[in-house]
């Protein structure tokens, strides 16, 4: 299952991924004759340059990546052919100087009590053109998460990272894509999610961003990712002005349910209920949080790029999860939206995040 297409888990500045500059040299199509695992190229062909065998993990990689449901194959071979495969193995700049290839694998894996793993065999950190024309250094880590008991791709996610002339660091993941038909990726979006706020905070970053999609765009706000910024909670909440007219749910009947709790909407006497509602959804997870005293409401959900389900819910979770492919839906659930997270001990994001995580008895992150 794909838990989001987009992510930042490290900027000061949210950057849409449309923004990247384009570049490079190996496409996925080009390679893909190579189906042999990385180690078996080194046991079997040690005088390969060391080029030509991640050239060939990469090759690999590409293919693992590709067996996930999830993603259309062209928009990841697009992704694939903005990378080169010549990094070094060893990132200072971007990472920090003791973070080689194998550390930042062993820092993402998902643990040794995991059904799942991050191989190093299953892991690359890529050279790519940079993302902005100030960046200093630009690279990417891709990783496929395996089955422990017989090495089939349950998964995968692609990080670019960069530097900037400022010497500040910057995250933005790509895609982190889960096959949820498989039982054994049952919370492994946390997870790993987990392990990259781990690693950006003890990278020192200060505030991570994403693009949201599917199913991502209520993950994301259960994990305190907030918006971007005012014009997009507006542009939001104009979809959610036209979903509640579809529905014809009203303002006065709606609660904000976080866990046990219930909060009733108090609205100014006079006050036009709608604009009023808008200024009470402060936060991206106050529109999730949203349920309506008359019970759920029924419509089809789209979970992934072909994963649509009817079912009935809480106001809040159909506005974020609503089909935006249903001609009926398309104008008034949003597509995708733009986040930032920010890091900090009183940090609103920090607040929601560990409130989530303690309702699926998680460990807090401390977000300072």
């Amino acid at each position: 299952m794909q838990v989001s297409r987009k992510i930042l888990p490290v900027t000061q500045k949210c950057v849409p991924p449309n923004q990247a500059q384009v570049g490079t040299k190996l496409s996925a199509d080009a390679s893909s004759d190579f189906s042999v695992a990385p180690k078996e190229v080194r046991e079997s062909h040690s005088s390969l340059s060391a080029t030509a065998i991640r050239t060939v993990k990469f090759a690999h990689l590409c293919q693992k990546i590709h067996q996930v449901p999830g993603e259309e194959p062209t928009f990841l071979n697009d992704l694939f052919r903005k990378f080169e495969v010549t990094a070094s193995g060893n990132y200072p700049a971007t990472y920090g100087v003791t973070n080689t290839e194998e550390m930042l694998c062993r820092a993402l894996s998902p643990g040794v009590d995991a059904e799942v793993e991050l191989k190093t065999d299953n892991f690359m950190v890529l050279a790519r053109e940079p993302l902005h024309l100030d960046a200093q250094e630009t690279v990417v880590g891709c990783g496929v998460v395996t089955g422990r008991s017989d090495d089939a791709p349950l998964g995968y996610f692609v990080l670019t990272s960069w530097l900037d002339a400022g010497a500040e660091r910057h995250d933005h993941l790509d895609y982190l894509m889960l096959d949820v038909s498989d039982s054994r990726t049952k919370g492994l979006g946390d997870v790993l999610c987990n392990q990259m706020h781990d690693l950006a905070e003890h990278r020192g970053v200060k505030s991570k961003g994403l693009l949201t999609a599917w199913i991502g765009r209520k993950f994301w706000a259960n994990r305190g990712f907030d918006f971007r910024d005012e014009d997009e909670r507006q542009r939001v909440f104009e979809y959610l002005r036209g979903f509640l007219r579809y529905f014809q749910i009203r303002p006065d009947d709606l609660v904000l349910c976080r866990g046990d709790c219930s909060e009733p909407l108090v609205f100014p006497h006079g006050a036009d209920l709608v604009d009023a509602l808008e200024n009470k959804l402060e936060h991206s997870w106050d529109f999730v949080a949203l349920k309506s005293l008359r019970g759920p409401i029924r419509l089809p959900l789209l979970l992934g790029d072909n994963n649509v389900v009817e079912r009935e819910v809480d106001v809040g979770s159909a506005f974020m999860l609503g089909n935006w492919k249903d001609p009926l839906l398309q104008s008034i659930v949003p597509r995708n939206w733009l986040g930032k997270f920010t890091f900090g001990a009183e940090s609103p994001s920090q607040h929601q995040l560990n409130r989530h995580l303690g309702t699926r008895n998680l460990k807090e992150l401390r977000g300072v």
